[in-house]
């Protein structure tokens, strides 16, 4: 306002400022707004209504720094959380932090022309060491400006900013960094850098505000041709598969998700099939029933990965009780006694454990003879 608008508020205090749910302070109280004097004019402050607004007023009157004195009035509301009475309370200064105190006394100083500007009031304060120079304050200031950053500097930000977090109020993240972090992640496309602050953020939300802030993004980068990204997803399926109804799994989820039973990546393949356990219950009968039988079938017979074989036979018995009695009478005595003849030792332990889980599911006829 006062450098690029040259203007004068001429009502800072602590009554014209209002905070947000994400903790951003607004400057209100415009109705005294005026022109900026040119050099060397003299003119009265406005008569401002009502007259207790007058313990604001800077001693001389006349210069044209009232909204620097207003600041340093709204500097010492503001850590002594009271209004200001009367003008002689402001040389109380045992509240003040010591980097803050220097600053105020430069705000309330008796020569009009020593009092700095906001601008540079705010250089001072966001200094190495200074009382703004924390990780709140550098953390908005990077989401703020994260268009302009370059792709170096957002991946040690990331990297960093789960653990930043715990330095940082609740509130402001839940309502300032969330939505800010969604925000960069739809119009830049981070994928698996945004992913772990993200959902430790949304550990904050209730149900509709995770279906309404967070789920969209997490829907949206299963899509993602990122294999980190997809990675990370799979591995997260146990948290995130609570908050997606079938739909979502089955419209939106699955058709990107079952790409991973394919993948050259042998981390994909067997995060694929775990994800599997999470999605069973949510599944439509062809989606499970045939979609994933096939692609288990194909995994546990001829994937070179021993793991992922063993995992293949492990899944199909914890998901047993989801399939359709004809998908069960099909699909579970075969893969699982293919998995007694398994080369690797531990997938033919699966098959034998994966048997004695499921054998209630066998008529006896076919227990005796196969």
């Amino acid at each position: 306002m006062n450098n690029d608008g040259n203007l004068e508020h001429c009502n800072v205090n602590s009554s014209s400022v209002f905070v947000t749910l994400g903790g951003e302070w607004k400057l209100g109280g415009l109705e005294f707004c005026r022109a900026t004097r040119s050099a060397g004019a003299v003119e009265l402050p406005p008569n401002r209504i009502p007259p207790s607004l007058a313990v604001y007023d800077a001693p001389e009157k006349t210069n044209q720094c009232t909204d620097s004195w207003g600041l340093g009035c709204l500097v010492w509301e503001v850590f002594n959380m009271t209004p200001l009475v009367q003008s002689g309370a402001l040389r109380n200064t045992t509240k003040l932090p010591a980097p803050v105190a220097s600053v105020y006394k430069q705000l309330l100083s008796e020569q009009p022309g020593r009092r700095p500007k906001s601008s540079e009031v705010l250089e001072q304060l966001t200094a190495p060491g200074g009382f703004l120079d924390n990780n709140l304050i550098r953390t908005i200031d990077f989401l703020e400006n994260i268009h302009i950053r370059q792709n170096s500097e957002k991946q040690i930000f990331f990297s960093r900013l789960c653990e930043d977090l715990d330095s940082i109020p609740q509130v402001i993240v839940k309502y300032k960094v969330l939505p800010a972090v969604v925000s960069a992640q739809q119009f830049s496309s981070l994928g698996s850098m945004v992913l772990p602050a993200l959902l430790k953020m949304s550990e904050l939300l209730s149900e509709p505000e995770y279906q309404r802030q967070v789920l969209p993004t997490v829907v949206q980068l299963f899509g993602s041709p990122d294999r980190a990204t997809r990675l990370q997803l799979l591995q997260q399926m146990e948290v995130l598969a609570p908050h997606m109804d079938a739909a979502t799994i089955n419209d939106k989820v699955f058709p990107h998700l079952c790409t991973g039973f394919l993948d050259a990546n042998p981390s994909i393949r067997e995060h694929t099939i775990k994800s599997i356990l999470p999605l069973a219950s949510k599944l439509n009968k062809q989606l499970l029933n045939t979609e994933v039988m096939k692609h288990f079938a194909k995994l546990q017979a001829r994937d070179e990965q021993g793991g992922i074989r063993t995992n293949c036979t492990v899944c199909l018995g914890k998901i047993a009780p989801h399939l359709s009695p004809t998908a069960r009478s099909k699909c579970l005595i075969s893969a699982f006694t293919r998995a007694l003849k398994d080369p690797f030792p531990p997938a033919r332990v699966a098959g034998v454990m994966a048997l004695a889980t499921t054998q209630h599911f066998y008529p006896i006829d076919q227990v005796a003879l196969r």
